[in-house]
Formats: structure tokens, C-alpha cells, sequence
């Protein structure tokens, strides 16, 4: 019998790593993600479980958009491997809960004039809260993006306790290089000070922050810890940062989470948004300024990958000691003198100044072999 037990046990988790970083659209998926490059004790890749939500007309074509990725950290006071995991309580807490019972479609739209209305959305235990679980969460989202069409620049983290902590964490440390947009912490479970403060909102990161009006529990006041994270972020940028406090205890994230939860915006419209809808609103294609281009070329544009960049370089020869990171495109997939490069496939043109920038052609973080000037329209004007 334990024989057969352990058979079962190893073609499960063979099964699970076969569906590694896969989903199917419009459908929940179990899956795992890879959250660091080695497990010491099983000397291998470590692998987490985690939900993921693909937009019902999600498609890998290269004529598709790219999507924004909404993370869902659900808090866990423990470290998450795959027997600790509780995946039952990533479907029954936060957006996944309304995916789940289909009185959510995973869209959003509050009449911004471009952009996608559909989420890739992705839930994890947040752990502990730690720093540790801040790296592990980034190196998860890395793997995402190099397996979806999400668009980096369109990342939003959301968490409830110790998914709070996570996120929070993350924001901090200037390592995590997959940095948020947006962030959503639900009762934060400890004071934060500066480090969170005074960075997250000079780099434009902004939040809406949740609690209610018991939310303390033991010696941990929730309550107080996020009003103290929206005043700190509001004190360094005025507006970066709102607050909602309802009636209850440390107990029941799923209103705020629901569709049908509405509050009035902070704006000059006062527009009542969910969160999804404040989401778009702040990550909208051309809102506030005007598209560069119509929706629909949005949708089909025809740019192809040309390869990536370094970031800008003093001189010619620090090129070559620099390994790209940044993906660019061009109409033909090449880069030639004169050509156009493209930071997205949505059309941000590379604002180069005249600056040099290191070039490889062939694979992301490969050192540059060549050394590129790009003009403030972004035109090639030296290859060397």
C-alpha cells in the first residue's frame, strides 16, 4: 500500500511539473512556477503552486497585445511547499473566489480610450511575508513573463497579511527588477517605515490600500499599520496613495475583492471604480495623454523582435561589457541604420537622446556584441 502511495505521489508531481507556467483561456488552472534556480535539499529547480487565469481570447501570436498581470499574494504564516500549500484557499480568497463562481470574467473597463481590458492574473502564498518570499515571488513573475504576453510595465501586486508583508518587501528591495505599477496591500500586518515610504512613491508606484475598523487581532494592528503606509506614501507624493475602511474584523478581504464593490474616485470626475476598474484606470493605454496609436493598431501592430539592449552607456566600449536586458522591435525584426526602435510592440518609440546603448541580437542577458546611437525619435544613427 505505501508502495502504491508513493508511486501516485511521484507521478503527481511529475504531472504538476509537465503543467509548469501553463493555463488554458478563460479557464482556472493549477500549476506551479518556479520561484528560485535551485531547492538545496532536492537539487533541483524550486517549484511553487499557484492559480493562473489566462483571458478567454488569450493567444500567443506574435500580433496579439500583451496584457497587464495582476498577483494575488494570499497570506500563509508558514513557508509554501507543495504539501503546506492550501490551494483551496487561493480559489475561495481574493479575484480568484469570483473567477471561480463566474460572477467575474476577469475584465475591467472604466472608458479608458486604449489598452486591454482583460487581466492575466496569478495567485501565490505569500509565505511568510519575508524578504526571502519578496525574491521568490519576483523570480516567479520573471518566469511568467518569459512564458506570456504580459506586458512588464503593467504589473500589479496585490496582497491580504502576509501578502501584504510580501509585497511591501518587495517594493523595498531595488534588486526585484519585475517592479509594480500598482499595489494592492489588505491589512498590513506590521509598521512600515522609510524604506517603503520615501521609495515606492518616487519611483510612481500607487496604492489602495484596505483595513477595517476592528482589524486588530493580538498585539497586530492592522488597522493602524495601513493607515500609517497610505499617510507615509501621500507625505512624499501627495495622491499616490488611497485608504478604505469598513465595518469588520481581520476576517473578510473577499468585499473589497468582489466586482460590485464600488467606491468614488479620487479624480475631478469622482467616478465610483472596484479595484479592477482604478486598476485600468491608472494603467490605460494613452490615458491621460493622447494614443500614439488607435486601439486597433494597439491590437495588430506589426513590429517584430530585433533583439535587446543595455541600458544607456557613457561610451562606445562599456557596451561591450554590459549584458542586455531590455526587449526592442523594429517594422522587420532587424536593426540597420535608420531603422526605428520600439520599446513595446504597443509603439512606445526609445527615446535614445543620442545616447549609446549596448545591442545583442540573439538571446536576453547575452553580453552586447555591438554598440547602438539612438536619436530622441528613435532612429538608429551609428551602429558600430
Amino acid at each position: 500500500m505505501i508502495k502504491h502511495v508513493f508511486i501516485l505521489i511521484l507521478l503527481f508531481v511529475k504531472v504538476a511539473k509537465s503543467n509548469s507556467q501553463e493555463g488554458r483561456p478563460g479557464q482556472i488552472r493549477s500549476s506551479m512556477v518556479q520561484v528560485r534556480e535551485d531547492d538545496t535539499r532536492h537539487k533541483t529547480a524550486a517549484q511553487r503552486p499557484c492559480l493562473l487565469w489566462l483571458p478567454p481570447g488569450y493567444s500567443d501570436s506574435s500580433n496579439t497585445p500583451f496584457f497587464p498581470l495582476l498577483v494575488f499574494l494570499y497570506g500563509s504564516k508558514q513557508s509554501t511547499s507543495l504539501s503546506q500549500t492550501n490551494m483551496s484557499a487561493l480559489k475561495n480568497t481574493g479575484p480568484f473566489h469570483f473567477l471561480s463562481d463566474k460572477t467575474w470574467n476577469g475584465s475591467a473597463d472604466y472608458g479608458g480610450r486604449c489598452g486591454q481590458n482583460n487581466f492575466i492574473i496569478f495567485a501565490m502564498q505569500a509565505g511568510k511575508g519575508s524578504a526571502n518570499d519578496a525574491k521568490e515571488t519576483d523570480h516567479a513573475i520573471g518566469q511568467l513573463l518569459l512564458r506570456f504576453r504580459i506586458d512588464p510595465n503593467r504589473i500589479i501586486i496585490s496582497g491580504i497579511n502576509e501578502g501584504s508583508a510580501t509585497l511591501l518587501h518587495y517594493i523595498s528591495d531595488p534588486t526585484l527588477v519585475h517592479q509594480p505599477r500598482l499595489i494592492i496591500p489588505m491589512s498590513v500586518p506590521i509598521a512600515y517605515g522609510d524604506s517603503v515610504t520615501t521609495i515606492a512613491p518616487k519611483k510612481g508606484i500607487k496604492m489602495w490600500a484596505f483595513s477595517f475598523d476592528k482589524d486588530i487581532k493580538g498585539t497586530r494592528n492592522f488597522k493602524a499599520n495601513t493607515i500609517r503606509l497610505v499617510d507615509g506614501f501621500n507625505r512624499i507624493v501627495p495622491g499616490s496613495a488611497r485608504l478604505t475602511i469598513t465595518s469588520g474584523t481581520n476576517c473578510c478581504w473577499n468585499k473589497y475583492f468582489d466586482p460590485t464593490f464600488r467606491q468614488a474616485g479620487t479624480d475631478s470626475l469622482h467616478q465610483p471604480v472596484n479595484i479592477y476598474e482604478w486598476i485600468m484606470k491608472n494603467i490605460s493605454w494613452g490615458d491621460p495623454p493622447p494614443p500614439i496609436f488607435a486601439c486597433d493598431e494597439f491590437v495588430i501592430t506589426p513590429y517584430k523582435l530585433a533583439g535587446w539592449l543595455s541600458a544607456g552607456k557613457k561610451s562606445k566600449k562599456d557596451a561591450f561589457a554590459a549584458r542586455c536586458a531590455t526587449p526592442v522591435y523594429t517594422i522587420n525584426g532587424k536593426i540597420s541604420k535608420g531603422s526605428v526602435i520600439y520599446l513595446e510592440r504597443s509603439g512606445d518609440n526609445m527615446q535614445g537622446n543620442s545616447r549609446n546603448y549596448g545591442y545583442s541580437p540573439k538571446l536576453k542577458g547575452a553580453l552586447a556584441t555591438r554598440c547602438l546611437v539612438i536619436d530622441t525619435e528613435g532612429k538608429v544613427i551609428y551602429i558600430e
